[in-house]
C-alpha cells in the first residue's frame, strides 16, 4: 500500500491540481493527505468527485478556517475510519482489505507559531499514550528536529525545537529509511527539512518494509512524501552494536570476564576471534535483560519514583528513606541509559535529550 502526504499551499491553481492526480495515479496511491489546501469543504468535495469519484475523505475544515488538512483515500484498498480530528492533526486508523494489516495514521500540519504548535505536541503525547497498534506520524511539522535541518537564514537555536524533539522523544518515535530530498522546504534561500515520516515501536516491531521517498517540490515549496508500507518480510540479524550505557550497569566487566575465561582452543588469531564472538553474545544477553525497551522502562522508573513522593509529602515518614533512594537511584540509572541511548540512536546533544528530565533526577 502507498500513502502519500503534500503541502501544497494552495489547491487551487491548475498546475497544482494536474500535478497532484499526476502524482497519485504515477505512485498508485491508495491513502493522501493534502495539506494547506487553503479551500472549502464544498470546493474540495467537488474537486474530488470529478477526479477521484468514488474515493472517500476527511478534513479538518470544521476545525479551523481556511483548509488546513484534508485526506482522500480508495475505499476498494483500504477501511478507514477517523479516530481525532484537530486543528494540527488527522488520525485515522487503517485496515488493508489486501492483508487484513491494521494500523493507526496521522497526517499533521503544524502551525507557523512556535507557542501554538504545541498543542501538536500535546495532542501526539496524548493519543500516543493510549496507542498499542503500530502508528505512522507524516507531514508538515512547520519545525526542524535538529541544527542540521535548516542551512542559511536565522540560526536554529534550542527553544526553536526542543518541543518537538521533546515530544519525538516521549513517543519513542523514529524515521522511516528515506530517500529523495534531505531538505523538504526551500525558497532559494533558506533549505530546511520541515516534513517527517516517523513510526512508533510497534510499527518497527511488525516487521513492516516501510520507507519514505521525499520527492521534488513541483509547484508547491515543500516536497510530497511518498511511503510504502504493510510490506512483510523475515526479520534478520541485526549488526552488532556497542552501547556505551552497558558499561555503567554493575555486572558489565563480569560478563566480560566470562565470556573471554571461556576455554577456546587453536591458533592464536581463532581463540581472539572466537572470544570476541563470546564475550558479544554475553553483551547481548547483558542488553536484553537489563536494557530492552529503555524508554519505556526509563519512563516506568520515573513514575514509580513521582508517586511515593507525593506520597512522603502529604505524610511524612510513610516510606523508609532507603526505599526512596532506591527508586531514585534506579530512575537515575534508567534514564541516563535511555539519554545514551537515544544519543547513540540520534547523535544529538545530550543537553537538549535532557532539558524536560524531572527535577527529581538531579540529586
Amino acid at each position: 500500500m502507498k500513502v502519500g502526504v503534500w503541502n501544497i499551499r494552495g489547491i487551487h491553481q491548475a498546475p497544482k491540481k494536474i500535478d497532484l492526480m499526476t502524482l497519485v495515479k504515477d505512485h498508485s496511491l491508495q491513502l493522501f493527505g493534502v495539506l494547506e489546501t487553503k479551500c472549502t469543504t464544498k470546493y474540495f468535495d467537488d474537486f474530488l468527485q470529478r477526479k477521484l469519484p468514488g474515493w472517500n475523505s476527511s478534513t479538518n475544515f470544521h476545525c479551523i478556517k481556511g483548509g488546513h488538512i484534508a485526506v482522500f483515500w480508495n475505499p476498494s484498498t483500504a477501511s478507514i475510519t477517523d479516530i481525532v480530528t484537530k486543528e494540527q492533526c488527522i488520525t485515522l486508523d487503517v485496515t488493508s482489505r489486501v492483508s487484513a494489516t491494521s494500523v493507526i495514521i496521522s497526517f499533521a500540519y503544524g502551525f507557523n507559531s512556535l507557542v501554538k504548535r504545541r498543542g501538536l505536541w500535546n495532542s501526539l503525547l496524548c493519543l500516543g499514550a493510549s496507542l498499542q497498534k503500530p502508528w505512522l506520524i507524516l507531514g508538515d511539522f512547520n519545525s526542524v528536529l535538529e541544527p542540521s535541518g535548516r542551512i542559511c537564514g536565522s540560526i536554529v537555536r534550542p527553544y526553536d525545537y526542543k518541543d518537538f524533539l521533546s515530544c519525538v522523544t516521549a513517543l519513542g518515535l523514529s524515521d522511516l529509511p528515506s530517500s529523495g530530498c534531505c531538505f523538504t522546504w526551500k525558497n532559494n534561500r533558506v533549505w530546511s527539512k520541515l516534513d517527517q515520516a516517523m513510526v512508533n515501536h510497534s510499527w518497527l516491531s511488525s516487521n513492516f518494509v516501510s520507507s519514505v521517498a521525499f520527492l521534488p517540490a513541483g509547484f508547491s515549496d515543500h516536497s510530497p512524501a511518498i511511503v510504502s508500507l504493510f510490506d512483510h518480510v523475515t526479520r534478520k540479524g541485526s549488526p552488532f552494536k556497542f552501547f556505551n550505557m552497558w558499561t555503567t550497569h554493575p555486572s558489565f566487566l563480569d560478563y566480560v570476564k566470562a565470556a573471554w575465561d571461556q576455554p577456546v582452543y587453536g591458533s592464536v588469531q581463532f581463540k581472539l576471534v572466537s572470544k570476541l564472538k563470546l564475550v558479544k553474545i554475553g553483551l547481548s544477553s547483558l542488553n536484553k535483560l537489563h536494557y530492552s525497551h529503555i524508554l519505556e522502562r526509563a519512563k516506568a522508573a520515573s513514575d514509580a519514583l513521582k508517586q511515593p513522593q507525593v506520597e512522603s509529602d502529604a505524610a511524612p515518614g510513610l516510606y523508609p528513606t532507603e526505599n526512596m533512594l532506591a527508586l531514585k537511584d534506579k530512575a537515575i540509572f534508567l534514564q541516563q541509559a535511555a539519554v545514551a541511548f537515544a544519543l547513540k540512536k540520534r547523535s544529538i546533544n545530550i543537553w537538549y535529550l535532557t532539558i524536560n528530565a524531572p527535577s527529581s533526577f538531579i540529586r
